[in-house]
């Protein structure tokens, strides 16, 4: 929104005399106007769990693991973000970081596991973040691991691969450190399926019986 914001006010800039009577012209230099403003915005939004500010993840992909990890955070309550950086924006890397963390509370308020991934292309880094309640899942080993198949992507600027193997990571070690717990299975339930089976055993009985005294007469 703010390259289109910026690329209309540049096109102002650029004619400005032009007035509204001017005609058919108008409208062309207004049709080029639209399509440049819309050339200049990014050719897909940023979503709440990818952050693609470099702009190198397709957008299938980016489609993809943003639905991924929506169904994720629906369903075991962890909040996934991966935000990839062209650089640091001149700012200090602590800065962005923490900049970046803050921010990951701030897009999921009633999320209490949450976990970032922060990629920079220029320096070729990764770094993992998680909140306090699950770091265990995201030891030093398990970090590595992580960060080693992101940057040889990276390395390898297989730029979907790397967005996929770092989502997938993250959620891997989440996962094998906090199992989904199966669903308990209810005391009504669980004496609810022996009443059937003893009415149903009691009418077999009742039925075989039947028959004999029928068969007696």
């Amino acid at each position: 929104m703010t390259s289109l914001i910026r690329s209309c006010v540049l096109m102002n800039k650029a004619y400005p005399t032009l007035k509204s009577n001017v005609g058919l012209p108008f409208i062309y230099l207004l049709l080029i106007g639209l399509l440049f403003c819309f050339i200049s915005t990014t050719l897909f939004a940023d979503g709440m769990h990818l952050q693609d500010n470099a702009h190198v993840v397709s957008k299938d992909m980016a489609d993809k693991l943003e639905n991924e990890l929506g169904a994720i955070e629906s369903r075991d309550g962890l909040h996934i973000e991966v935000v990839v950086l062209p650089n640091f924006y001149e700012r200090q890397p602590d800065a962005v970081l923490n900049a970046y963390i803050q921010q990951l509370a701030k897009n999921a308020p009633n999320v209490d596991k949450r976990v970032l991934m922060l990629i920079v292309l220029s320096s070729k880094v990764a770094v993992i973040r998680p909140t306090s309640n699950i770091a265990q899942a995201y030891n030093e080993a398990n970090a590595k691991e992580i960060i080693d198949n992101v940057t040889k992507n990276l390395n390898e600027q297989k730029y979907d691969e790397m967005a996929r193997i770092g989502v997938a990571g993250l959620y891997h070690y989440y996962q094998k450190e906090f199992p989904p717990q199966k669903a308990q299975v209810s005391e009504w339930k669980k004496y609810g399926n022996l009443g059937i089976i003893i009415i149903a055993l009691v009418f077999v009985i009742f039925l075989i019986t039947s028959r004999q005294k029928k068969k007696g007469m």
